[in-house]
């Protein structure tokens, strides 16, 4: 059995039966693997069409190399041979032939427990994300989002990643092409890639923390401003349990309005960071916290500790606590990080408070004033040593210390030291401004999230701040635009409008985007767009069902016309798609190469795209805007019967339009232009096993 490694890659090689197996950093990263088939223009031959097989090896200070070559004495194809080349970098394959032909190589690969497709390839004016394991042609690494490191394939003409769901592998397919470059491929392994690209310090997202996916839920900044108080925190409370809580809506967040009156800064009335406003909430955070739990939420609570627009009593008493004096939207006493009263007192005390009022999760906002009045008052800190950084981080591990391990956080920050400094600590980052006005929304919602995406649920949650869909602030086109671009990225949905105020319609906009899915980025790179329309493309990986989901975003005030190309656009393999539109609830038609588009200003088209099978199929349903991703849980095909079963919400009527091919009759159900419909209402919130026979 031939064998050929240098440090620690290796490659081992079977010739009796005609496997290999390929070693990357001393973990396997290619196995059960074989040479498929060679193709020569219209010919394809397999390693039986051979009849002799050898191997050769050689070796320097730079690499160790292994030959093995198969032989056969028909022409038109008489010989081939695949070089494998292991370097301290990985596993370069070179493969040789006479004529020039490609080789299909096969093979099975992991790359740790928590890994999953990703790409390198320079992509900046589109985000892609993913449901499960999927992958696209595009992808080209095995991303471990435990050790952030990855297992890469670059070269050859193509390589397909394939989740195997028997085996829990990636299949993996490599075919070689006929130019230079084309004939080789590297297998290889890189460490420490979102540290480098991001410049932080890496830890992969808590998975265990108060919510084990992004969060969603009604937020008092932007719907009720500084006139929150306890009565329309409860009305908001109750209307969401009522309407949004089947539909997977899971938390309520109390803004900074508890000791916040205005933007002036300043308060002299005894309410302050330690003292909620008496008048706004009479009964106390406490009583809110019990409420908002007796509706089925999790309470939630901002924090700024980093200032106070009043001396509360503990600074009054402890006044070496105060940094700075310096008035601003957030506050006018600033607190020094570094002083031990601050760390091992203050910082206790107020934390201990926030837990024992009831809250299990906190918005930890104005770090980028706190981290600001640090370097501007540098010298006047208890440790004047410690960078500003260094200072920060240490506040910030403290009150993780004191919240606990599981317990979210949330960085509230604009600023690029706010979002990253200590995003190995937070649970989730808001990464950008208020977004209330549209452009606002263009400039700090979209564009920081398409630079910060490659963070999303790896180290921790892109927060693009609240969704808006009033009609304040948005024509209806924005309004679903906003909420179907924060959904189809998995990002956390924070509800920024008076909930009972809400026109039905937009309120239908929150229950078809709930709950948040576990989604995660296919890129490695950061994002940036110019204008025009953003493509947002989820792939979606299921046991039972893989397809693609697109969001076409005219981010113009103006109308556009938009060419959509199947493969060169969206990576999608050879074949035949059928294309249902479900923002006009109408079926395109299946194509395999293109189709037009026309979008209005500001507004989504969400297309369910899902490649056409010689059977009757689902192609889209009207429960979430993933189309069958959020409430489908089993699906199988079996005696001309298609059984699905979905998890859904009492009296929301279910609508699941099918593509029925000629030769197929639904029972019971109508066809038109080879369209049916299947719905009905659920007589309960829950699973139903649904059954559709064919007759054929």
């Amino acid at each position: 059995m031939p064998y050929c490694s240098y440090d620690n890659n290796s490659v081992k090689y079977d010739l009796e039966k005609d496997t290999f197996e390929i070693t990357v950093d001393g973990k396997k990263a290619l196995t059960d693997a074989c040479f498929k088939e060679l193709i020569f223009k219209e010919n394809t031959f397999t390693l039986a069409d051979f009849t002799s097989k050898g191997h050769t090896q050689s070796t320097s200070l730079d690499f160790h190399t292994l030959n093995i070559t198969y032989t056969k004495p028909e022409p038109p194809v008489a010989w081939f041979t695949v070089s494998f080349t292991v370097t301290p970098k990985g596993i370069n394959t070179q493969f040789l032939c006479d004529p020039e032909a490609r080789l299909v190589v096969s093979g099975k690969s992991i790359w740790g427990e928590d890994c999953f497709p990703m790409s390198s390839v320079e992509n900046s004016s589109n985000l892609r994300a993913a449901i499960g394991p999927a992958a696209t042609a595009a992808d080209n690494l095995l991303f471990d989002r435990a050790t952030d490191s990855a297992l890469s394939f670059t070269g050859a003409e193509r390589i397909r990643l394939k989740y195997d769901w028997e085996c829990s592998r990636y299949n993996v397919t490599i075919t070689t092409g006929i130019l230079a470059g084309e004939k080789k491929f590297l297998i290889s392994s890189s460490n420490n890639i979102m540290a480098e690209l991001f410049g932080i310090k890496y830890a992969p997202i808590n998975k265990k923390s108060t919510f084990r996916k992004a969060p969603s839920g009604w937020m008092t900044w932007y719907s009720v401003g500084f006139d929150a108080c306890e009565e329309n925190v409860l009305e908001n409370t109750k209307w969401q349990s009522e309407n949004l809580l089947p539909y997977g809506a899971d938390a309520i967040w109390i803004d900074w309005e508890w000791y916040h009156a205005d933007y002036e800064g300043k308060r002299d009335d005894g309410t302050s960071d330690l003292v909620p406003d008496p008048k706004k909430y009479p009964n106390g955070l406490g009583f809110i916290a019990d409420k908002i739990k007796e509706y089925g939420f999790t309470p939630c609570l901002w924090i700024g500790y980093t200032n106070c627009p009043s001396k509360n009593d503990y600074a009054k008493a402890n006044p070496e606590i105060i940094l700075a004096e310096r008035t601003g939207w957030c506050g006018t006493y600033y607190y020094d990080f570094t002083n031990p009263k601050y760390l091992n007192e203050f910082l206790p005390m107020a934390i201990k408070q926030v837990k024992d009022w009831g809250y299990e999760a906190v918005k930890y906002d104005t770090l980028h004033d706190g981290i600001m009045h640090h370097e501007e008052f540098h010298d006047k800190m208890y440790d004047p040593s410690l960078t500003t950084k260094e200072a920060f981080r240490n506040m910030v591990q403290k009150t993780r210390d004191l919240v606990g391990k599981d317990f979210y956080m949330l960085a509230c920050s604009a600023s690029r030291a706010g979002v990253l400094w200590a995003c190995d600590i937070f649970d989730a980052s808001r990464v950008g401004g208020d977004i209330f006005e549209w452009e606002e929304f263009m400039k700090q919602g979209i564009m920081k999230i398409m630079y910060y995406y490659p963070l999303h649920n790896i180290v921790l949650y892109t927060d693009p701040d609240n969704v808006i869909l009033g009609e304040k602030y948005n024509t209806f086109n924005q309004a679903a635009s906003r909420i179907y671009f924060t959904s189809l990225l998995g990002l956390p949905m924070t509800f920024g409008d008076d909930l009972p105020k809400l026109p039905p319609e937009r309120a239908d906009l929150i229950k078809r985007c709930l709950p948040v899915m576990d989604i995660h980025p296919m890129d490695i790179k950061q994002h940036t767009h110019g204008g025009g329309v953003l493509t947002v493309e989820l792939s979606v990986e299921l046991p039972f069902e893989s397809y693609t989901v697109l969001d076409l975003f005219n981010m113009e005030q103006e109308a556009l016309d938009y060419e959509l190309r199947l493969e060169s656009d969206l990576y999608l393999d050879p074949g035949l798609y059928h294309i249902y539109d479900y923002t006009k609830k109408e079926y395109l038609g299946y194509t395999g190469k293109k189709l037009r588009v026309a979008l209005e200003p500001c507004e989504s088209r969400i297309l369910a795209i899902r490649e056409k099978l010689d059977r009757p199929q689902i192609v889209s349903t009207n429960r979430h805007v993933t189309q069958g991703a959020a409430e489908i849980k089993a699906m199988k095909w079996e005696n001309n019967t298609l059984s699905f079963t979905s998890e859904l919400v009492k009296d929301d009527e279910y609508t699941v339009t099918l593509f029925v091919p000629e030769g197929y009759t639904p029972v019971g159900l109508e066809v038109k232009d080879n369209i049916c419909i299947y719905s009905f209402v659920p007589d309960k919130t829950g699973s139903f096993d649904i059954e559709i026979k064919f007759e054929n």
